[in-house]
């Protein structure tokens, strides 16, 4: 299957649009939250079918210190799933998710620096 440039761009501005307000979640290898990150509203700018999340660095509130965080999800306000399996790394990783330590522990701070969606 093939899809047309321009209905990637519409179904990253559609995703965009759900994701307003929504969330990031970070999450340990069983699927346990290390820690979430509130997307703002408007949560992005879509270019070329690639959604380029804004408002970085974004705190994110850590609730397990100590586990290491494996990936990512996005979830809307509503807690629905909207893409999972991200990749999560540090500053020059390649990752999907650019977060400012893996595995925080009691008195970091965790920022998301960066987060981008293409669509395929």
């Amino acid at each position: 299957m093939s899809r047309s440039a321009t209905e990637k761009n519409l179904d990253a501005i559609a995703r965009r649009d759900r994701l307003n307000g929504g969330k990031l979640e970070l999450l340990a290898a069983d699927g346990t939250i290390v820690a979430t990150a509130a997307l703002g509203n408007p949560c992005g700018t879509v270019a070329g079918s690639v959604t380029t999340f804004t408002g970085m660095p974004i705190a994110a509130t850590i609730a397990n210190y100590g586990v290491p965080i494996a990936s990512a999800r996005l979830r809307t306000s509503a807690n629905v799933d909207v893409g999972t399996g991200y990749t999560v790394g540090t500053s020059g990783s390649g990752a999907q998710v650019i977060v400012s330590k893996l595995t925080p522990v009691v008195g970091d701070t965790l920022t998301l620096n960066s987060l981008t969606h293409t669509e395929t």
